[in-house]
């Protein structure tokens, strides 16, 4: 698996399916996440949670990878997520991008930066 297609299994399978037993075996033991705009950093076990909690909160998570610009153990990517608020019509959109480290086939470390202030838009009181 090139290092493209591991970041791309990962937002298909942990995002989209909500499948964090296969996720694991995509992530280093020692995996790191950064999150720039909350400004939060998470070994794997809190970053998988965070994850599952945004899922709870949100239906029909969807995210689609637009661009991935992948060499030298490092993973860049464009993305949009599309969501609904839990019991409420309106659709959202979420614009993001991640920078992922990938060392021995398993991704390592997670940069991400997304559009908080368009989420607020969209769905007031969704985050804090």
């Amino acid at each position: 698996m090139t290092e493209g297609d591991l970041v791309r299994r990962f937002f298909e399978l942990a995002w989209n399916q909500g499948d964090f037993t296969s996720g694991h075996r995509l992530f280093a033991t020692e995996f790191r996440h950064h999150d720039l705009v909350t400004g939060t950093d998470t070994d794997l076990d809190g970053y998988f949670a965070s994850i599952r909690g945004i899922r709870q909160r949100l239906e029909s998570v969807e995210f689609a990878v637009h661009e991935l610009i992948a060499g030298e153990g490092r993973v860049a990517s464009r993305w949009t997520a599309h969501a609904k608020v839990q019991g409420s019509p309106s659709a959202l959109e979420i614009h993001g991008m991640s920078i992922d480290h990938v060392q021995d086939d398993r991704i390592s470390e997670n940069w991400t930066v997304w559009d908080r202030y368009g989420l607020a838009a969209q769905a007031p009181g969704l985050i804090g």
